[in-house]
């Protein structure tokens, strides 16, 4: 070998290491991470680059158990880079999992549909040619959130508990609060002995005077549903609210209710009993509630204390609610309707 060859190898043995190491092993190069992320993930756009996989080769191979934990901290991870491309913090809620070639995880985010590909390690999210993993891509952008001003607080994935505790608020009345009770419906039943499910309801208090965004008559029927909740739990209270939702209007609810409540088999002398002793009780136990969560909007919600907002179909409040269990029970492998609505509009 010449000394012209032996410098020319040299040199290209340079430049090899020079490029063998993520961009952020030099904290002055960080700046330019944003700028291979805006390219690699076109978030604002509602999709992510699918790495080396056209739609025409994805073939959905079988609905599979997903690693909720592992999924969780994908979400967040995404969420970040989210923040980091769009300059606002937003919520993604995932939509489903299912294995293909690799895995792919649909998000909604505010509506849009999006989706990434991970593999079946849960090691590395395809398309993102400067990182090596997972892991080496969120510690470029934890450094990158670092240098941002104002960075927001972002979970490490869900606050997971034995026994998720599950809050929906609502008005009765809400035409998007409805959406949300009949679409959560099946989710409540299938986990409803797994979980501590309440709804609440959004109820306004000065002193003793309440009111309720639609009056008097949906304030009412307010108080009848959650008595109706504390007297047949949680399962007893979605099949009613479907029915109801589906049989009366805000114009004859007041007489309306019954039928609903007499069809699942209800007692409605001891629930009109129960309305006429409990109402202001009940009535200054939601308002308590809704204040002191700072909620406002029907509907809102609340898993283990942390707001969703994705879909409002089965499918994606059962996959958000088992991501918050410490272990996931049998029923988070159940696949439940998907056929629903986004997450756009409320009260």
């Amino acid at each position: 070998m010449t000394s012209k060859d032996t410098k020319n190898k040299q040199e290209n043995d340079d430049s090899k290491k020079e490029n063998c190491c993520p961009l952020m092993d030099n904290p002055k190069n960080s700046v330019l991470v944003v700028g291979i992320i805006a390219l690699v993930v076109g978030f604002a756009l509602g999709y992510f680059v699918y790495g080396y996989l056209t739609p025409s080769e994805i073939i959905v191979k079988e609905i599979f158990e997903p690693n909720q934990t592992e999924v969780a901290k994908i979400k967040t991870l995404m969420e970040k880079i989210a923040y980091i491309n769009i300059g606002e913090q937003q919520t993604l809620a995932v939509k489903n999992v299912t294995l293909e070639e690799v895995i792919r995880i649909s998000f909604d985010l505010a509506g849009q549909q999006t989706a990434i590909y991970v593999s079946k390690d849960y090691m590395n999210i395809l398309g993102f040619e400067q990182v090596e993993s997972i892991e080496n891509l969120n510690e470029q952008v934890n450094e990158v959130l670092a240098l941002m001003d104002g960075e927001p607080e972002f979970e490490e994935g869900a606050q997971q508990t034995e026994t998720p505790k599950v809050e929906l608020y609502v008005m009765s009345y809400c035409p998007y609060g409805n959406q949300a009770e009949n679409g959560i419906k099946d989710a409540v039943l299938l986990l409803a002995e797994k979980i501590d499910f309440e709804p609440v309801y959004i109820i306004g208090a000065s002193g003793d005077n309440f009111n309720s965004l639609h009056g008097q008559t949906e304030l009412n029927q307010d108080i009848r549903e959650k008595i109706i909740y504390n007297l047949y739990g949680e399962t007893g209270w979605v099949e009613y609210v479907y029915k109801v939702n589906a049989d009366c209007s805000l114009n004859d609810i007041e007489t309306c209710w019954k039928d609903p409540a007499t069809a699942l088999g209800f007692d409605v002398e001891k629930i009109e009993t129960e309305y006429n002793e409990k109402y202001i009780e009940i009535a200054r136990a939601e308002a308590l509630k809704t204040s002191q969560n700072g909620v406002s909007g029907s509907p809102t919600l609340l898993i283990n204390g942390k707001k969703y907002s994705g879909g409002r179909d089965a499918e994606s409040y059962k996959n958000e609610i088992c991501a918050y269990f410490t272990a996931q029970p049998d029923e988070c492998n159940k696949t439940l309707d998907s056929a629903g609505s986004a997450s756009t509009g409320n009260c």
